[in-house]
């Protein structure tokens, strides 16, 4: 169907619930972990605190802080598994999830931390590492993170970070930006049938 409307008045019937809110259903791991995280944060307790309907005047009283966190109120909601999220993100259509630039916790079991020899100072990190290092593509350029992230978490200067952390990367930097010029590639059968190569 392409409309509400082509739908027919039984599946209109159809309740839809949130996930979370039905007795058998269970907060994601690693959302509740963000959630925790977002609590350590100063600026997004208070925000959490005023979006779950808590006064300005008994989160803060300074004035100046109010108006800031008044402004953010009007792009950021509490998801129903008390996430904070960021809406209206250029081109992506559903909220995404605040991450805080708070060092990894207890929040996060270690199951959910990815490779253990790797020590991520903090949240945001960890989401650049697992985006510029996925496994089965290897070292990813600035362009593929970014389309890695920017639908999938958000945070002030995202972008800035992802090139940062790319021209940070000690394997990258290795690499020449400008490959040399080499020949046609050309299968094996084509040079000498049953030759023998050895490749360094």
């Amino acid at each position: 169907w392409s409309a509400t409307v082509d739908l027919d008045s039984q599946s209109m019937g159809i309740p839809l619930h949130e996930v979370g809110r039905l007795p058998g259903d269970a907060p994601a791991p690693f959302r509740e972990a963000i959630g925790r995280a977002q609590w350590k944060c100063v600026v997004s307790r208070k925000l959490i605190q005023l979006l779950s309907g808590m006064k300005l005047t008994d989160i803060t009283n300074s004035r100046t802080e109010q108006a800031e966190l008044e402004l953010l109120a009007k792009d950021h909601i509490l998801d129903t598994d008390g996430v904070l999220c960021k809406v209206g993100v250029p081109g992506v259509p559903r909220p995404l999830p605040v991450i805080p630039d708070v060092k990894v916790g207890a929040e996060l079991p270690p199951e959910l931390r990815g490779e253990p020899h790797r020590a991520h100072k903090n949240w945001r990190e960890m989401f650049l590492d697992h985006a510029h290092r996925a496994t089965p593509r290897g070292h990813a350029n600035v362009s593929e993170m970014e389309l890695e992230l920017l639908p999938l978490v958000y945070w002030d200067s995202i972008r800035k970070q992802i090139r940062d952390h790319y021209d940070g990367c000690r394997i990258c930097k290795s690499r020449s930006t400008h490959g040399r010029l080499s020949a046609v590639l050309k299968s094996i059968s084509s040079i000498k049938p049953h030759a023998v190569l050895i490749i360094d």
